[in-house]
């Protein structure tokens, strides 16, 4: 996650500055990398930080029948995917 968030931040524009995203888990049910990538999204969106792109994550797991379902609970494999909202490329794709 540290590689993902560095690619997107426009660090030459803050020389001799550090940025640093704390997360605190509550509870993990499932979801936590999505909800990581989304949460320090807004964060730094919120702050005014410079961004190369804006990503946003999801997960699913496969399911019976090749379907796909949202918000896989911890005890389920599950596939997450980061797109890049400014081209809408999937920027990653990791099977957990």
């Amino acid at each position: 996650m540290k590689e993902t968030l560095e690619d997107i931040i426009c660090m030459e524009e803050i020389p001799n500055k550090m940025v640093k995203i704390v997360f605190t888990i509550v509870n993990d049910s499932g979801s936590i990398f999505s909800a990581f990538i989304n949460g320090a999204m807004l964060s730094l969106l919120h702050n005014g930080i410079s961004l190369k792109k804006t990503i946003w994550a999801f997960e699913f797991s496969v399911g019976e029948y090749e379907q796909l379902s949202p918000y896989p609970q911890k005890k389920e494999e599950a596939i997450i995917v980061v797109i890049n909202l400014n081209n809408l490329k999937v920027v990653s794709a990791i099977n957990s």
